[in-house]
């Protein structure tokens, strides 16, 4: 192994040792002309940098060689192991400050200045409409005030001058140019590439690790309190899948979690990948909750918010622990409440309720439909002691109003409360019937009754 520095030598070996804090030069190690620099057990903390013409440092990963040479070749190495206990410590720490390119939305009436400072509310840039989609425009007019209404300034020839209120823009640059990334990687797969990664994170809990928390990524974000909402002028999310651009669309999905070869059923039935996809831990350390308006936001145009695989054996699609207020609410327009044509139920249930509840078909409540185990009966209505109507499990029902059928047969109807009419002319309507001891009463015409008596035989 050579001690030589092919890039750069004399500098970069400066650099880096002042970077290893004084370390000796035989620390920066690169690979010579002559082969492959074998790595195949764990390498001392140091930084091996390859020969640029195409020598490589073949080193194992984590999860083991290669079955056949060569193992994983890298055209920079970087070797790192802790060293004390009472610090965090990073085997690779990039520091960036965004401090230049600021533009605020461009507003109606608005004061604004072409004189070059950063002090937010007289800038000598203004965005329209925002975000990468938005464009930048620079003040060449002096101190002005914009128009009090409008879109603000449009176009994007930059030696036209736009008029807006008293002020006078040309068109700067594409919100996306004035766009600053801590750490970027560009990777780009071209014709005769294999499976490729644009990013690839190897960690690996050893066995007999202690009981510590591990954490293979973690994003700090933090806006010191400043709110940012859909529609907003401050558009801040702490993981962003972005893209959009000609070529870039369709692809499979957006996130892709997969364990499938630690999972195959003949090796194990009972193995699993994770406890769950996706985690939100509920409140914060001092109250409040992590997330306020949804866990789960949807506003694209996809065939389904939420879609469960055929043929897997979940207990359930959903499920609900929480206090909620309700399990689901819909406020738009819909074809359907909920769609169960395309459903097959072996036990021949559609929906299961437990006992003692019901379904209103009214918001403001009192119109309940549902089985009282308590009196063994379905029933709607009234209040649960005494309902409008039930049926109890031998299949006798009850009114408590007045039954109105028409061609109807009846095998056996039994009246449990008679009303008799006080005279011939009191209140009816043709076909209501009543009866005492002695006679049958009916209406034959409103508020005229009739009555046949009553004998044995």
């Amino acid at each position: 192994m050579s001690h030589r520095l092919h890039i750069g030598a004399a500098l970069i070996a400066t650099c880096l040792s002042a970077l290893m804090g004084g370390a000796a030069a035989e620390n920066v190690v690169s690979t010579d002309s002559q082969g492959l620099v074998d790595l195949r057990t764990a390498p001392p903390p140091n930084i091996f940098i390859s020969h640029r013409r195409g020598t490589f440092i073949d080193y194992c990963s984590f999860t083991g060689c290669l079955k056949d040479y060569p193992g994983i070749l890298a055209q920079t190495y970087l070797a790192a192991t802790t060293r004390v206990d009472n610090a965090q410590e990073v085997g690779l720490h990039v520091d960036f400050r965004s401090k230049t390119g600021y533009a605020p939305v461009w507003k109606p009436s608005t004061r604004y200045s072409n004189t070059e400072i950063s002090k937010p509310g007289s800038p000598s840039h203004v965005m329209v409409e925002g975000g990468f989609s938005g464009r930048i425009y620079r003040n060449v007019g002096g101190d002005c005030t914009s128009a009090p209404s409008g879109p603000g300034p449009q176009g994007t020839n930059p030696n036209a001058e736009i008029r807006d209120g008293s002020c006078r823009w040309r068109y700067y640059a594409d919100g996306l140019n004035g766009g600053k990334s801590g750490f970027s990687v560009a990777t780009v797969a071209e014709p005769g590439a294999a499976q490729t990664w644009g990013i690839v994170t190897a960690f690996n809990a050893g066995a007999g690790i202690g009981d510590s928390k591990m954490f293979p990524h973690e994003w700090d974000c933090n806006n010191y309190n400043k709110d940012s909402f859909l529609g907003g002028t401050f558009f801040m999310n702490c993981f962003y899948f972005g893209g959009g651009g000609a070529g870039t669309h369709p692809q499979l999905s957006t996130l892709f979690i997969d364990n499938a070869n630690k999972m195959k059923l003949a090796a194990d039935p009972t193995r699993f990948g994770y406890h769950f996809g996706l985690f939100f831990a509920g409140s914060g350390s001092e109250g409040g909750s992590v997330i306020k308006d949804a866990v789960l936001f949807d506003s694209t145009k996809s065939n389904f918010t939420v879609h469960a695989n055929a043929g897997q054996p979940h207990i359930a699609f959903l499920r609900d622990d929480s206090d909620s207020q309700a399990v689901l609410q819909a406020t738009a327009t819909h074809v359907h409440g909920i769609d169960f044509s395309l459903a097959a139920f072996t036990s021949g249930v559609a929906v299961a309720l437990p006992s003692n509840v019901g379904i209103s078909f009214r918001k403001e409540g009192g119109a309940t439909l549902g089985y009282s185990s308590t009196a063994g009966r379905l029933q709607y209505g009234g209040s649960p002691a005494a309902p409008l109507m039930a049926i109890d499990d031998g299949g006798y029902m009850v009114l408590a109003g007045n039954l109105g059928a028409k061609n109807a047969t009846f095998t056996s109807v039994r009246e449990t409360a008679p009303s008799v009419p006080t005279s011939s002319r009191a209140p009816c309507e043709p076909g209501a019937r009543a009866w005492d001891q002695s006679f049958e009463y009916r209406c034959v015409a409103k508020n005229t009754w009739k009555r046949s008596a009553l004998s044995d035989w």
